[in-house]
Parts: C-alpha cells; sequence; structure tokens
C-alpha cells in the first residue's frame, strides 16, 4: 500500500567594516532582537493543554503494511491529526486494524509490541514517541523526545500548510507553483521538485547550490571560493538573485542563499513567467523558491554545531514554539555563526545570521512575518578566468590551490523581510495580500583572470568595488473554487510590483602577470574603496489570470493563463544624470494540461514563456539606442509521472528557445534574431526502496545548439557551460544490524563543455563521489544525530564548468545536532 501521505486536491470537489546598517536594516535587526527575547520566554513558557474525550468508536478496516503507513491511513479515516517521524518507524510493519475502536484505542492497537506510544498535544493533534520505560501504548503516557525532524500529517492538511513529505522524506509529495499555490507533484503540469528539511539537515547542506547538487537538471557554474552563486537549469543560467522567498522576489541574501532560515527549496524547471512572473535578472532555465521556517505542533529546541575543513566552526540554534489554546501563533527563530580556514589556500570566511519567523493560523485568517540578517565575510575569493584566443584549455591546477591574491575578498550585508497575510473571504474565495523588502551592501576587491594558456599563464586584475541594492515588492491575489456543471475550476488572479534600486562604485587595479600552477603573489595596491553611486533603477509590474479546469473526477486538469508584464528601467551616470530609459510591456500566455488515467500515472505537456527585458541596440549600430519589448522564450515540455507510493519518478522531455541581439555584418542594425535552442530529456526518482533504502536523483541529456549566429560563423555549434550528459544519484542505507546507523553516498558525473561559442575550447568531463554516515541515537533521554561526509571522496582536480571555476577539494563535514 502506498506511503504517500494523501493531499488536499487543488481544485473544486464535485464532492572588512561591516557597511552601517540603514534604517530598514536597523528595523530587521530590531525585529530580531524581539524575536531573541520572545524565544527566551517561550523556553519558559508552559505548554497549556486541555484534555478532550476520546471520538466515539467507528468501525475502520485498515490493511496491513509498513507501520507509518497504516498509522498515517487510520489517522486520515478518524479524522486525527498525526506527526510521524520516519526514524521511529522505519523498519517497522502492521498488521493493520479490524473492528469497532475509538481513536485512542485504535492507537493503542497499532502501536502494541512496537515500543511506540502517541500522545495528545495541547491542541488536540498526536504525536508518535518512544514510549518511556514502563509505559505501554497509552495515549495519555508521557514519551520520550522524537528522534529527528520529519513531520507526516495524515490529517487533511491545514489552509497553507506545506505539502506532506514523499516517502523517504528528502522531496515532498507537492511544492508552490507560483501564484496559483500549493500543488500535488501529480496535478502539475511542469516538472518541480521540493527538498525537504530533512534533506537539508542530512547532507549538511550549508547554501541553495549544495541542495540543488541533487538535481541533475541543476548545474553550478561557479566556484564556492566565490562569493556567489551561479547553476545553469537546463542549459540556461540561474542567480541566487534570481530566487524568490516564501514566493516572492527581491528578499533574501542577494547572492548566496543560504539556508539557515529555510524549510524546503523548490525548484520548477523550464520558463516561469505566468506563475512566478518575471524574475529581476530575466531567469529563462528555471525558478527556485525558498519556503521559510514555520513553527511546528510540537516544541523544538535545538542546538547543531559543525566544522568544515580545514578548520571552520560553526554553531546554530534553532527555536519553535506554538501559543494560545488553540496553538494558532508560532515563532521560530534562528541564530548561528560560522568562521575559521576554508578548503582553499589562504581562504578565510566568517557568517552571522539570524531569521526569524512569526506566523498565525486562524479559522480563516492566516498572517506570518519573516525578517533575516546575514553579515558575510570571506578573504581570499576567486573570480572567473577567461582564456585565451586559440590556447588550449590547461589542466586544472590542485582543488585546494588559491592563485589568485590572497588579499582579495568578499564582504556582504543584507536585511530583509517579508509579509504574508490570507483572508478567506468565502468557503471557496482566497484572498491574500504579501510584501516584501531587501536592503543590501557589498564591498569587495574582486579577482578576474584573462589570456589564459596552455601552460597556465594568465593576466589577473582586481577590482576595488562596492555595491549596494534596495528592493521591495508587493503583489495582491484572489484565488476563487466553483463549478459550471460537471467542470470544476480553480482561478486565480494577480497584480504584482517590483522594485531595484542598484548602486556601484569601482576602481580597477593593475595588471598582475602571473600562473595558475605557480601565482605571482604581490603587495596590495593601494586602491581605496570607490563610492556606490545610483546606476539604475527598475521597477516591474503587471498582473496575470489563470484557470485550472478540471474534468472526469478531477482525472484531466487544464491550466489556461496570461500574464502581462511591463518594465521600467533607468540607467544613470556618475553625476545622477539620466543616461538611458526603458518603458516595454508584452504578454505571456501558458497553457498546461494534466491526465490521470488511473490512479499513481500522470501524462502533462505545457507551453509557457519566459519573460527577459530586451536590448537596446549598441552605439556602433545604426539604430543605436533603439529599445526592444521584452523578449519571450518559449518553453514547449511533455513527461509522464509515476508514483508508486513508495517510489515516484519524472520522465520529460523539452525545448527552450532564447532570441538572442546581433548586429547586421550586412546592414549594422541590430536586432534580435539571433538564438539558442535548448532540447533535452530528463529522468528524476526519489523515494524509498524496501524498508532501509531511499534514492535520490537522475540523469539528464541535453543537447544545446546555436542558431542564426552573425554570419553563421556559430551556427550549429554547442553553447558554453552545457554538457550533454549530467548524472546525480544519492541513496541512504539504514544498517538494520545497527539501529540508528545509516550510511550515505552519492555520485555525481557531468560530462565534456565547451569554453567558447566557437567550439575550439573544452573541458573534460568529470565525475565526484561523496560519502557519509548518520547515527541517531539518545543521550540522557534526548535525542541526538551526528552526521559525518567526505564531499569528493577521491580528492579529484577538475574544471567544474565553462566558466574556468574548478570543483571544491575534497571537504570533510561534521555535525551534531541535540534536541532539548
Amino acid at each position: 500500500m502506498p506511503r504517500r501521505p494523501a493531499s488536499t486536491s487543488p481544485l473544486p470537489s464535485l464532492s572588512g567594516e561591516a557597511p552601517r546598517l540603514s534604517a530598514g536594516a536597523a528595523a530587521v535587526r530590531s525585529a530580531l532582537l524581539v524575536g531573541l527575547a520572545l524565544g527566551a520566554l517561550a523556553l519558559a513558557a508552559p505548554q497549556q493543554a486541555h484534555a478532550q474525550a476520546a471520538a466515539a468508536a467507528r468501525s475502520y478496516s485498515i490493511p496491513a503494511g509498513s507501520l507509518d503507513q497504516v498509522l498515517t491511513r487510520f489517522a486520515s479515516a478518524a479524522g486525527a491529526e498525526l506527526s510521524v517521524d520516519a526514524a521511529l518507524t522505519r523498519g517497522k510493519s502492521s498488521n493493520g486494524l479490524n473492528g469497532s475502536f475509538t481513536v485512542q484505542d485504535g492507537f493503542a492497537e497499532l502501536l502494541k509490541g512496537q515500543g511506540l506510544q502517541v500522545v495528545r498535544g495541547a491542541n488536540g493533534a498526536y504525536s508518535l514517541r518512544a514510549a518511556a520505560a514502563g509505559a505501554g501504548a497509552d495515549t495519555g503516557a508521557a514519551a520520550g523526545p522524537t528522534l529527528g525532524a520529519v513531520t507526516v500529517t495524515a490529517a487533511a492538511e491545514r489552509p497553507g500548510d506545506a505539502p506532506a513529505p514523499y516517502a523517504g522524506g528528502q522531496v515532498a509529495s507537492g511544492a508552490r507553483l507560483g501564484f496559483l499555490g500549493n500543488r500535488d507533484v501529480m496535478d502539475t503540469p511542469f516538472n518541480i521538485t521540493s527538498y525537504t528539511a530533512q534533506t537539508i539537515a542530512d547532507q549538511q547542506a550549508r547554501t541553495i547550490v549544495e541542495i540543488l547538487e541533487n538535481d541533475p537538471s541543476v548545474l553550478t557554474t561557479t566556484s564556492r571560493l566565490n562569493g556567489m552563486d551561479q547553476f545553469n537549469v537546463r542549459g540556461y543560467a540561474v542567480n541566487n538573485s534570481a530566487s524568490s522567498f516564501g514566493g516572492l522576489y527581491g528578499v533574501g541574501p542577494y547572492y548566496r542563499g543560504t539556508l539557515m532560515g529555510v524549510e524546503r527549496v523548490e525548484v520548477l524547471k523550464g520558463p516561469g513567467a505566468l506563475i512566478n512572473g518575471m524574475s529581476p535578472t530575466g531567469s529563462i532555465g528555471g525558478n527556485i523558491n525558498l519556503v521559510p521556517k514555520r513553527a511546528g505542533d510540537e516544541p523544538l529546541t535545538q542546538f547543531t554545531t559543525r566544522y568544515q575543513s580545514d578548520a571552520s566552526l560553526g554553531g546554530q540554534v534553532d527555536i519553535g514554539r506554538r501559543f494560545g489554546p488553540d496553538q494558532s501563533t508560532g515563532i521560530r527563530l534562528n541564530v548561528g555563526a560560522k568562521g575559521g580556514d576554508g578548503s582553499y589556500d589562504g581562504q578565510k570566511n566568517s557568517t552571522q545570521e539570524a531569521t526569524l519567523g512569526l506566523d498565525y493560523r486562524g479559522d480563516r485568517v492566516r498572517l506570518s512575518l519573516d525578517a533575516g540578517y546575514i553579515d558575510s565575510k570571506t578573504d581570499g575569493s576567486e573570480g572567473v578566468l577567461g582564456m585565451a584566443a586559440g590556447s588550449a584549455v590547461p589542466s586544472p591546477p590542485g582543488a585546494s590551490s588559491n592563485y589568485y591574491q590572497r588579499w582579495n575578498y568578499w564582504n556582504t550585508l543584507a536585511s530583509y523581510g517579508a509579509a504574508r497575510a490570507e483572508w478567506d473571504i468565502a468557503p471557496n474565495v482566497t484572498a491574500h495580500l504579501a510584501a516584501g523588502a531587501r536592503k543590501a551592501t557589498e564591498d569587495m576587491f574582486f579577482p578576474s583572470g584573462t589570456n589564459l594558456t596552455a601552460s597556465g599563464n594568465f593576466t589577473e586584475v582586481s577590482t576595488a568595488q562596492k555595491g549596494t541594492w534596495s528592493n521591495s515588492t508587493v503583489e495582491i491575489g484572489l484565488k476563487g473554487r466553483f463549478a459550471t456543471g460537471t467542470v470544476g475550476h480553480e482561478v486565480s488572479a494577480i497584480a504584482s510590483t517590483f522594485s531595484e534600486e542598484l548602486g556601484f562604485g569601482y576602481t580597477p587595479g593593475p595588471n598582475i602577470a602571473s600562473n595558475i600552477y605557480s601565482p605571482n603573489l604581490v603587495a596590495k595596491p593601494a586602491l581605496a574603496l570607490p563610492p556606490a553611486v545610483k546606476t539604475s533603477d527598475t521597477r516591474l509590474s503587471g498582473f496575470a489570470l489563470a484557470d485550472t479546469l478540471s474534468f472526469a473526477a478531477d482525472s484531466v486538469l487544464l491550466t489556461l493563463g496570461m500574464r502581462h508584464q511591463n518594465v521600467r528601467k533607468d540607467n544613470f551616470s556618475a553625476t545622477g544624470a539620466v543616461t538611458t530609459s526603458y518603458n516595454e510591456s508584452a504578454n505571456s500566455p501558458a497553457v498546461g494540461l494534466v491526465v490521470k488515467p488511473f490512479k499513481g500515472l500522470s501524462l502533462y505537456g505545457n507551453y509557457i514563456e519566459a519573460l527577459t527585458q530586451g536590448p537596446t541596440a549598441p552605439a556602433s549600430a545604426l539604430n543605436k539606442g533603439q529599445v526592444f519589448a521584452p523578449y519571450q522564450s518559449r518553453q514547449y515540455e511533455a513527461g509522464v509521472k509515476f508514483d508508486a507510493g513508495e517510489v515516484g519518478a519524472t520522465v520529460s522531455v523539452f525545448q527552450i528557445t532564447q532570441p538572442s541581439g546581433l548586429t547586421n555584418p550586412a546592414t549594422q542594425v541590430y536586432s534580435l534574431d539571433g538564438e539558442q535552442r535548448n532540447r533535452g530529456i530528463e529522468f528524476n526518482t526519489f523515494g524509498q526502496l524496501g524498508k532501509n533504502v531511499r534514492l535520490l536523483g537522475g540523469v539528464m541529456f541535453l543537447d544545446a545548439k546555436l542558431s542564426k549566429t552573425a554570419n553563421g560563423l556559430n551556427d550549429g555549434r554547442t553553447a558554453v557551460s552545457s554538457p550533454r550528459v549530467a548524472v546525480r544519484l544519492g541513496s541512504e542505507w539504514d544498517l538494520p544490524s545497527v539501529p540508528g546507523l545509516t550510511l550515505t553516498g552519492r555520485a555525481l558525473y557531468t560530462s565534456s563543455q565547451y569554453v567558447d561559442n566557437a567550439n575550439t575550447q573544452k573541458i573534460p568531463g568529470w565525475t565526484r563521489f561523496d560519502a557519509g554516515l548518520r547515527y541517531r541515537t539518545t543521550m540522557l533521554g534526548k535525542p541526538v544525530a551526528i552526521r559525518a561526509s567526505v564531499e569528493n571522496l577521491f580528492g579529484r582536480d577538475y574544471w567544474l564548468s565553462g566558466n574556468l571555476y574548478r570543483g571544491a577539494p575534497r571537504t570533510y563535514l561534521l555535525s551534531a545536532t541535540f534536541d532539548f
């Protein structure tokens, strides 16, 4: 029988010196200080409980299966809410339940001889715990703490709840689909994956990049020694700055996405103009959304200590509490710091971070407020390398070496916040209002290299740079469910606006002749950090309307939608004068279809677009200064999704075309006549094989071609940093002979990639292996999780991408999580 939790159908039922904080940043920091105080109070606050009479006896017929599956089915049938820790039930089976029972008696019968018991919380919800010494399976007995942090909600999900985890707990059974809201994976006409808090914790992931290494369609293109995360999704670049936080663009850290306050990382592959709107950087290959942490039904007080080679230490406190007789108000506070020597020569880093999440869940109203603050410093940063024309790509130097100047650095400071309100106006009508903001600054000496030769010689230039970002975003939406005859409708409407003001100042340093195998280290030049002056002001606004129609008892789902997007941008000179202005609009349609011929199988297809700000013709063209409207990149996709209960898989084929600008050599007129066309096949799998083995990963085959290039010189060439094959496959094995011990392993393979559009320069393919173990136990009656892993187990040196960043060296990770 399936272990996949049932989810509520989304359709109607027809049945250096840190920069000084700005006022906005100070406000966020004040909110975090308030959160610290509230968190301290929460530790001492007693949990209010109220007795509830057991429900009247009912008749049940629950078939045999794995224990967590049987418990989930019983709780769902009984209308009870049950939190199940997968670590407690792993490897246990049940004979099922037949007969007439109250809720309490039913749980007691199912848990006989299992060494487990359920405890009813103050809000009437039940949680599964290890039975205390001498305790039976009685629901009223006190119990030991839960091992781990995996929660499966058996009862119907509350409005606004995240979709339940899938079997194995590494991914969720659904994800947020932009303004369409949370959708079950099997009801979604797109390839979407949501990585859970369990995966983040068990893999000791520190940034978005590290969790996305599980997906073969997402390829990291920058080094960890660089201060910025960038990746290709389906062969197209996506920056961390284009990620959304709680569904809002322009919120969260700008360059590097940390995971301290993140519950889940959701990846939508392919364009998403309709459902997410135009991203600030016009992402084409995919969209990434970070789901903020929320207080769970059970009190949480957790401390995690971390070590990363060579000598970086850190710690994090995670506190969650709910208040009130109905547990309607929640607080989730995370505070942490790390610092020390990194894995690269001369690298040092330090980070201080805090996040706060407040929420209220009423009968018809749901409110949330999130705030975050991060101060990050990296000494010895790495920049991009550019090849000399006609030269072969040299072999990479040792992965732990640093061929740039040790005095290069990258410091960032950011504060951000987001608020959301949802109101159920009527049983099938919900309105929402959300807003967010971010203030960020950077100062750096950032290196870059040019003219790299086969012997390793190159020219290094370090630039003194200062930057500022000021973002705000607001959206308002309405969602309604109704039926016309036998056809169900879920209609969603949204209007949104986004603004971003950028300021930059930079002063390039002298050219330094160096070599990647034998760096020429020189004294730091006397370069002062320049002031950041306003360089651009961008406004994105628009509205969208979509309707998901359901036919034949929800076995056929058709989504139709359209988004209107306006882009306004002013660019400024150093004196503050406007140099160029841009004000253009575009409409972007989309259609998605899901057909479910029988349970466990979904056939899907979609046509959707991405919107990117149109370019301005360069000064060398006859039509210099001409502003082009936002251009559409178009995707066609079809696929099949399988759900066997404990194992799921998605197979998809896609084609994405992206226009590009070029100047016609004959006419000297600039136009959007160039094109890149990416075609691919993806296979993703996830879930649990038997009782003790979990799988996560897949493979992507990519054919990324250039066409309509200038004079046709590069027509048919392969796009830069676009491997033909990428494989990511991870597994976990719970040793039956040693309860609590789990062995982990992962293999990553990326085939060769071109460095230039002419396809004359190429880096070889690479393979990386990771290995680790995890042990869950108790100390002094409290749960403890100890994790140890090695990334790049065999210490291979390799070029990571066509941007000539290197893969990380062998890295040792160790962490221990203590629950109190």
